[in-house]
């Protein structure tokens, strides 16, 4: 669960979802950078789409299983952290060498 109303990329949330974890992150551009709405996790908007997102998790074990799987499928495929941890090396060589 991600309630910020502000926020890049959340670290958390990322490792949730590498972990096959559901997320459920407020509604915010960094959050939608990485969440799928009702396929990677739930974003939502306020209290109310909380409540029912957060039940639904919590009462259907297929769809958590899904999401969490897709959610899991998603970090291999654009977040491996091999890749990420390449990406941030090559900046700090550009940066360095500039």
């Amino acid at each position: 669960m991600n309630t910020s109303i502000s926020e890049g990329q959340s670290s958390a949330i990322l490792e949730s979802m590498s972990l096959g974890i559901p997320v459920l992150v407020s509604n915010n551009e960094g959050n939608r950078s990485i969440v799928s709405h009702g396929i990677t996790g739930f974003i939502y908007g306020g209290e109310e789409e909380f409540l029912t997102y957060a039940q639904q998790l919590i009462t259907d074990n297929y769809r958590r299983i899904d999401i969490g799987a897709a959610g899991k499928r998603y970090i291999a495929a654009k977040h491996c952290w091999k890749r990420e941890i390449e990406t941030l090396l090559q900046v700090y060589n550009n940066i360095s060498n500039s």
